[in-house]
């Protein structure tokens, strides 16, 4: 199989922009410039069971649901508060994007590197809550420690 791999799409990309309606199509921003090295997990098609069990001899009997939910972890490398803000705006400008939803549910598009597939996927997911610790500040700035934000697909 070809990798479909693309350096200007990244790993990582979120929505910043639609062209309008249900059949509109998503611009993306990557984001793989503010992710440590090392710093980000994708399980891609996460296998969803409904009422899963193990029966009386031990024999496990799946219900195994067609839609898979991918889950992405990517940690922030320190950064000041200037550069976290661009980020945030980016998430930001997402959640007022058709399909998108801002506080309290948090749902924005994410296209991701899908490596069973060997290209692109893309879907809907929430930010739980992210907690931003502080390091400090720099020449009158906050700087902020590495910082891990998960998203979860629908």
């Amino acid at each position: 199989m070809v990798s479909n791999y693309s350096k200007s799409k990244g790993l990582l990309s979120i929505a910043t922009s639609h062209t309008g309606g249900a059949d509109g199509e998503y611009g993306y921003t990557k984001i793989d410039q503010y992710i440590i090295p090392e710093g980000i997990t994708i399980t891609p098609q996460r296998a969803q069971d409904l009422d899963s069990y193990r029966n009386a001899n031990g024999k496990l009997k799946r219900h195994v649901l067609k839609h898979t939910a991918s889950g992405i972890s990517f940690t922030v490398r320190y950064i000041t508060e200037s550069e976290l803000q661009v980020l945030l705006g980016y998430i930001r400008t997402c959640f007022g994007l058709y399909g998108c939803e801002g506080e309290p549910e948090r749902k924005v598009r994410i296209r991701y590197w899908d490596t069973w597939k060997a290209d692109y996927s893309h879907g809907y997911f929430y930010i739980p809550d992210t907690n931003f610790q502080f390091s400090g500040t720099y020449k009158g700035e906050p700087i902020y420690l590495p910082t891990t934000i998960e998203l979860i697909e629908y």
